[in-house]
C-alpha cells in the first residue's frame, strides 16, 4: 500500500508538471466547451450541446470564449461528444480552477481508474502477486501514451481504455452482467468502445456468452442521457450526440499498429486527420 501510494504521488506530481501544456484539441474543442457550461451555469448548461468554435466571414474561426469584436459570425461548430462527457465536465466545473485544470483533472482521474482495473486485474491473474501488482499500476500510470494523452493533450481516453480493462477483469470473474456495465460506461463517452467487441464475439462462438447481455451496455448508455433530461435537454439530443460522433469519426485506426489497420479506409475516404 506504501508503495502504491509513492507511485501515486509521483504520477500526480508528473501531471501536476504538465498541467499548462495547450494541445489543438484542448484550444479549439476541449477547453471552450468547458468555458461554455460554466458561462451558462454548470450543470444547468447540460439542456445545450456546447459551442467549440464561431465561424467568421473572413475564414478565421474563434474558439468559444475568445473575443469577437470586429468579426462577423456565419455559423458555430458544436460539441460531438456524447452527452455524458459534458455531465462530468460540469461537474468539475465548479471548482475554483482553470477550464484547462478542470479537463486535465478530469483525464487524471480516468488514468486512476485504468491503473486500479490493471492492478486487480494482475492481482487476479497473479494469485495476489503484489511485486507484478506494483509494476502493472506504475506501468499503467507512467507508459508515455498514458500521461502524455491525459496530462498533455488533456484527452479521455484512459476513460474508455479503463472501462475496457475493468471490463476484462469481470470478464475473468465470470460476472459478465457486471462486465458489460463496464462496455456501456466506457459507450457513454467514447465510442472507441466498440474496439473491444471482438472480445465478446469470441467468448459468443465458444458458447460462454449469452447475447442479450448485450441489452445491458444499450441501458447503462440511456442512463447515462438522464442528468441531460433533468435539465432540461430535448428527447433526442443526446442521441444525436452519440450518432454525430460516430459520423464525424469514422476512421477506424489513426496510424496504430492494431488489428483494425486492415480496415482502414474500406469507405474510400481517408481519415479527415490526413485531408
Amino acid at each position: 500500500v506504501l508503495i502504491i501510494a509513492f507511485v501515486s504521488i509521483f504520477a500526480i506530481i508528473l501531471r501536476y508538471f504538465l498541467r499548462d501544456y495547450t494541445s489543438g484539441d484542448t484550444y479549439w474543442f476541449l477547453v471552450p466547451w468547458t468555458r461554455f457550461i460554466r458561462d451558462n451555469g454548470g450543470l444547468l448548461s447540460l439542456k445545450e450541446t456546447p459551442i467549440s468554435f464561431y465561424y467568421t466571414s473572413v475564414g478565421t474561426n474563434i474558439p468559444y470564449g475568445h473575443s469577437t469584436d470586429g468579426y462577423t459570425i456565419t455559423g458555430q461548430f458544436l460539441a460531438n461528444y456524447p452527452s455524458f462527457y459534458y455531465f462530468l465536465i460540469a461537474l468539475f466545473s465548479y471548482l475554483p480552477i482553470s477550464d484547462l485544470a478542470v479537463i486535465k483533472l478530469l483525464s487524471g482521474i480516468f488514468d486512476f481508474i485504468m491503473a486500479l482495473g490493471v492492478l486487480f486485474t494482475i492481482k487476479h491473474l497473479s494469485k495476489n502477486n503484489k511485486l507484478l501488482m506494483v509494476l502493472g499500476y506504475t506501468l499503467a500510470l507512467f507508459l508515455p501514451t498514458v500521461f502524455i494523452n491525459s496530462a498533455v493533450w488533456g484527452q479521455s481516453d484512459a476513460f474508455f481504455a479503463g472501462m475496457g480493462v475493468w471490463f476484462i477483469y469481470f470478464l475473468l470473474k465470470d460476472k459478465k452482467f457486471i462486465a458489460m456495465i463496464f462496455i456501456g460506461i466506457g459507450l457513454s463517452v467514447k465510442l472507441h468502445m466498440f474496439f473491444i467487441l471482438p472480445i465478446v464475439g469470441i467468448l459468443f462462438l465458444r458458447r460462454r456468452f449469452n447475447l442479450l447481455y448485450l441489452f445491458v451496455p444499450v441501458g447503462v448508455v440511456f442512463i447515462s442521457f438522464i442528468p441531460s433530461y433533468i435539465f432540461g435537454a430535448p428527447f433526442m439530443m443526446p442521441f444525436d450526440l452519440i450518432f454525430g460522433v460516430a459520423g464525424t469519426y469514422s476512421s477506424p485506426n489513426m496510424n496504430s499498429g492494431s488489428m483494425y489497420a486492415f480496415f482502414q479506409n474500406l469507405n474510400g475516404r481517408g481519415s479527415w486527420r490526413d485531408a
